[in-house]
């Protein structure tokens, strides 16, 4: 009995690893239409355009290295700031427990692994999957992405300001111009994003971000498990955590209480912070989109 446990558990595994494999160097019929907003089947070549990553958005997201390893980026808050809306053991756990074993999972991978190009930070490695050696890809893509995820939407978050009103605490700026350009309000931004993230099927996120063409516009991305929306060049602004270790201690199966009760926690000004890095080291034109709504595939 012990014996066909264990084969169990290593078929589980594989099958897992050859799925993101699959995602990785599918066939080119498989490849996605890069408008879609489900880009979970990772491009066989990359993109005709990726973005550069700049210094100032590791700093932001605290993406850096220690000792040979990388470290498990600091909270801008403490644990317990983010109640009653998320709780003080919910998030501990959530960043000491899963966050740090994604960090620890890389590094042990990172020790194992060499490119074919030169060594480039977690964000970047994801950017160029292709380069990795094809037996790493998968595992790469679960631990890395788990890492750099994480380190977006723990950014995005922060408890509101008491001592002004919820008005004053929404989009503003150049996030604000961008999401009315493209949705006409930010309530039609939040209603659609809701939809979305109520809609996804076990594990995954929900992404906020610039297009992956250097264009100025905004698109609203999906993607399962620990994939990224940045291996196939979209720049993420704002994102959400449907993983169920991020919110299940407090909200059990009620995930879509979770999702209307998060909007209380998004930082909007760390939101136009990753907007105005990402608009000013990657854009390259606004296309003939320009002022128009832009037509989204927000299918699941």
């Amino acid at each position: 009995m012990e014996r066909w446990s264990v084969l169990l558990c290593l078929l589980v595994a594989f099958g897992t690893c050859m799925t993101q494999v699959q995602f990785v160097v599918g066939n080119d019929e498989d490849e996605v239409d890069p408008e879609h907003a489900h880009p979970d089947k990772l491009r066989t070549k990359p993109p005709s355009w990726l973005p550069p990553i700049s210094d100032r958005l590791l700093q932001l997201l605290d993406i850096r290295e220690e000792n040979g390893s990388y470290v498990l980026p600091k909270l801008r808050y403490d644990y317990d700031a983010l109640e009653p809306y998320m709780s003080e053991r919910t998030v501990r756990i959530h960043h000491t427990g899963h966050h740090a074993s994604y960090t620890s999972r890389m590094n042990s991978i990172l020790q194992h692994m060499t490119t074919d190009d030169v060594v480039r930070n977690p964000v970047e490695h994801l950017m160029h999957l292709d380069d990795l050696i094809e037996d790493f890809r998968g595992l790469y893509c679960n631990q890395a992405g788990g890492y750099v995820n994480h380190a977006f939407t723990f950014f995005v978050m922060g408890k509101l300001d008491q001592n002004k009103e919820e008005e004053e605490q929404g989009p503003k700026g150049k996030i604000l111009e961008m999401i009315e350009t493209t949705y006409g309000t930010a309530d039609i931004l939040i209603d659609r994003f809701s939809s979305i993230a109520t809609q996804v099927f076990g594990s995954g996120y929900v992404w906020l971000c610039l297009d992956n063409k250097g264009r100025t516009r905004l698109q609203l991305i999906h993607t399962t498990n620990q994939n990224t929306p940045l291996a196939d060049g979209y720049r993420p602004v704002l994102a959400i955590d449907l993983w169920e270790h991020a919110y299940y201690l407090q909200y059990q199966n009620k995930r879509t209480d979770y999702i209307t009760t998060w909007w209380q926690l998004v930082d909007w000004d760390r939101v136009n912070e990753l907007l105005v890095v990402w608009l000013e080291t990657s854009s390259v034109t606004d296309g003939d989109t320009d002022g128009e709504a832009v037509p989204e595939k927000e299918e699941l």
